[in-house]
């Protein structure tokens, strides 16, 4: 499923930063207001948490937009002035400069020791047509210089060149630098905001980039015929009253066959031991509720038959229970995929028959 994500600030800095943490997602394109064209008055920002004032613009510029939209707040918090700047490290001053200059009055008579500081940052996603909303977080540990370093910065905005990174990278070694001495790359790889949109990153693609489920399917074999279920599923009417093979997705901490018993017991009454396994793995690609649901099924066949049980099952997804012959099967409507699969693995399957005698 393709989505387009609103980026909600004009702040250049910050955009390119974003930008470059939602590379490499290929099913996502990114906007900001001026790609649209758009331009809407800022909202108050009054909380007095990034975490909160994050939410506000999310909301706001969804709301507006009608777009998923991400948007961030960030501050940094010097050790020797709890909680400043904090929460108001955009409105100390207007530029660049002036705004080193006033965190560097602050600690004018500090020593190193006391000048240590963190950045910390919060994204808000906000999708309005799910009405959902998810924040990550990020901080980062570093001290503040005594000075303005006077060569020139790669990244100059904020209280990038003020702030020195203290912590080590992701390979445990020193990072020397500070904010303004870093590619965005190289910053994305170690700040707040890297970390913050590295967790982001991850809840886009579990939620818009589809899930990949694998569901074992039995074919079960009773006298030459193979037993299917009717789904019960009025929610979602492209399947509801369709036919298909028993079976389930593999839950957490279960390999196939416990899941394959499991989903046959549950739905069809039956135990079952597995005979043959068919070697073609089907491929059902699913959206759903207005492509909201986006998911890819890996099918794994297997040829079984009973061992026990009366056949009664409890599974209130069930309709109808029937067995039928194996050309009869496409005859009736299937689930999904499952026909295209059934024509493609009936040879197989008789010859697996023939071979167990089933």
């Amino acid at each position: 499923m393709d989505i387009t994500i609103l980026l909600a600030t004009t702040n250049k800095g910050k955009k390119e930063e974003l930008r470059q943490g939602l590379l490499h997602l290929p099913f996502l394109s990114v906007l900001t207001l001026e790609d649209l064209g758009m331009s809407f008055p800022p909202p108050d920002e009054p909380a007095e948490t990034i975490e909160e004032n994050a939410i506000i613009k999310a909301r706001y510029y969804a709301q507006k937009t009608n777009m998923v939209t991400l948007a961030d707040d960030a501050g940094l918090f010097l050790d020797a002035v709890p909680g400043w700047p904090g929460v108001k490290s955009a409105r100390v001053a207007d530029t660049s400069d002036e705004k080193c200059k006033t965190v560097l009055n602050k600690l004018s008579e500090k020593p190193d020791m006391k000048r240590t500081a963190s950045f910390q940052v919060a994204l808000a996603l906000c999708d309005p047509q799910q009405d959902s909303l998810f924040v990550s977080m990020g901080k980062i540990h570093g001290r503040i210089l005594s000075e303005i370093p006077a060569a020139p910065a790669k990244m100059e905005y904020g209280f990038n060149r003020i702030f020195y990174v203290t912590e080590n990278d992701a390979y445990g070694r020193p990072v020397n630098k500070t904010y303004g001495d870093m590619t965005v790359q190289e910053k994305n790889d170690i700040s707040h905001r890297g970390k913050a949109m590295s967790t982001m990153r991850y809840f886009i693609q579990q939620t818009y980039g589809g899930q990949h489920i694998v569901v074992p399917l039995a074919l079960i074999i009773r006298e030459g015929k193979i037993l299917m279920s009717q789904r019960n599923d009025p929610h979602v009417p492209e399947v509801h009253g369709r036919w298909e093979f028993p079976g389930g997705s593999v839950e957490m901490g279960e390999d196939i066959e416990e899941t394959l018993k499991r989903e046959v017991y549950e739905e069809a009454g039956y135990a079952i031991e597995i005979v043959d396994q068919i070697r073609y793995v089907g491929i059902d690609e699913v959206q759903r509720f207005e492509k909201h649901v986006h998911f890819q099924v890996y099918l794994l066949m297997y040829i079984t038959r009973i061992i026990g049980g009366d056949g009664k099952g409890s599974d209130e997804e069930v309709l109808d229970k029937r067995w039928f012959g194996l050309d009869e099967v496409l005859s009736y409507p299937l689930v999904g995929n499952n026909a295209v699969l059934y024509k493609h693995i009936l040879p197989e399957l008789k010859k697996s028959l023939a071979t167990h005698k089933l």
